[in-house]
């Protein structure tokens, strides 16, 4: 905090004319920056890399390898794809959205670790008459209250 405080006086400070520390802006964003380290220091966050290590965690992320974007498929098709670092308390989740709406499609089985591939039977469409039209596949991330809503989807 106290970096980025300092980053922008000094870009304050470089738009205006006369030495950097004879101005104005630049004294007042330098004391807010010490105030505030201050606080936090003095609030009990001064084992800053315990805070955070609570914090900062590997981020999720799922990749779908099939289908390709734009690539024209049949109304049933496979998706194939891979996560990484999927946390026990987030499901993975494939969703079709056609127009406006959004369609849930399968929950994702993952081990435990969160990281793996899969394949999975996907819809895009019904098989009457959606021939044609544009779909958009997603791989989310769901809570387990957004998975509750998707499973009533399916009931």
């Amino acid at each position: 905090m106290l970096a980025a405080a300092l980053s922008v006086a000094l870009l304050l400070a470089g738009r205006l004319h006369g030495p950097l520390w004879q101005d104005p802006w630049f004294a007042l964003t330098v004391a807010v920056a010490v105030a505030a380290f201050v606080i936090l220091v003095a609030s009990g966050i001064a084992d800053l890399s315990g805070w955070l290590r609570v914090r900062v965690r590997p981020v999720p992320s799922a990749v779908i390898t099939s289908p390709l974007a734009g690539q024209i498929v049949p109304q049933a098709t496979w998706a194939l794809g891979s996560a990484v670092n999927v946390s026990n308390g987030m499901s993975l989740w494939l969703v079709v959205l056609a127009g406006r709406t959004y369609y849930p499609q399968a929950k994702i089985g993952l081990p435990p670790t969160g990281t793996g591939t899969w394949d999975q039977l996907v819809h895009f469409g019904r098989v009457d008459g959606s021939a044609g039209h544009h779909y958009t596949l997603y791989a989310v991330g769901a809570d387990a209250v957004a998975s509750r809503v998707f499973d009533e989807y399916f009931r």
